[in-house]
Formats: C-alpha cells, sequence, structure tokens
C-alpha cells in the first residue's frame, strides 16, 4: 500500500483492512483498502497527487472520505483484467 495512503489512512483511524462491497446486476465485488492502495501506488505521480489533493480537500471540510474511495473502488472493477478486451 503506498505510504501516503496508508498514513494518511491511519491518521483518520480507518481500519487499512476495510472492504467495499459492490454490488451489480449478478456479482458481488469485493475491494479492499489494500487493493485501493496498490491500484494508486500504479498510477503516475501526477495522477496521485490529485488524488491526494482530494482527500485532502474532503477531509478538511469535514467530509467523510470514504465515498470517494468507494467510488475509486468501483473504478478499479470497471476496469478490464491484463489481458482481456474492452
Amino acid at each position: 500500500m503506498q505510504c501516503w495512503f496508508r498514513d494518511f489512512l491511519e491518521q483518520r483511524g480507518i481500519d487499512q483492512q476495510m472492504v467495499f462491497r459492490l454490488e451489480s446486476p449478478g456479482a458481488l465485488q469485493v475491494v479492499t483498502l489494500e487493493t485501493v492502495g496498490a491500484w494508486l501506488a500504479d498510477l503516475d505521480g501526477d495522477a496521485q497527487e490529485r488524488i491526494k489533493e482530494k482527500l485532502i480537500q474532503i477531509d478538511l471540510s469535514g467530509g467523510s472520505i470514504l465515498p470517494f474511495l468507494r467510488h475509486i473502488a468501483r473504478l478499479i472493477v470497471s476496469q478490464p483484467a491484463v489481458g482481456e478486451a474492452r
């Protein structure tokens, strides 16, 4: 898991073992925060920085970052697997 992301979660008391259960017709996808962190680590530096800034903005405004992280989890499961045609 990306270091800044792990630290960010820890500072906010968010369980790093949390999972998002994403339901779609006929399927249930389970994405852990560890998976989200690994996905973030694979992004280029600019994309990581934009996501980090968005998380900080949400946090500083008193909002919950969990809906945004759930949104990222949905993005992860919507991407085709490696070698899978779109």
